[in-house]
């Protein structure tokens, strides 16, 4: 019998969801970009929010190469994509991302 983990946590993973976490988890020339959209992000209607979630994704899957390969094969045109039928989607499916 093993101590490992069934599946493995990838590297990043474990960011912590605050302004400080991501600047440190980001590289200097992601943080460089980062501390320019948060300076130019205004407060008070949740766009900061949005901002820093962003970003936070960026550095907790930034760090896995299935990701980065993904990402570099959507830049390309090349990520395999898969349509879905929206009738199969479920009730309430509208496949529309929230505009707010």
């Amino acid at each position: 019998m093993s101590a490992q983990p069934e599946h493995t946590t990838p590297p990043g993973a474990h960011v912590p969801r605050t302004i400080g976490g991501v600047r440190a988890a980001l590289d200097p020339e992601q943080r460089a970009e980062f501390e320019a959209e948060l300076a130019a992000t205004p407060i008070g209607d949740g766009r900061l929010d949005d901002v820093v979630f962003l970003w936070w994704g960026i550095a907790a899957l930034g760090h896995n190469p299935q990701v980065i390969a993904d990402l570099h094969a959507a830049e390309a045109g090349t990520l395999r994509v898969h349509p879905v039928d929206l009738d199969d989607a479920g009730p309430g499916w509208s496949g529309e991302i929230d505009p707010r």
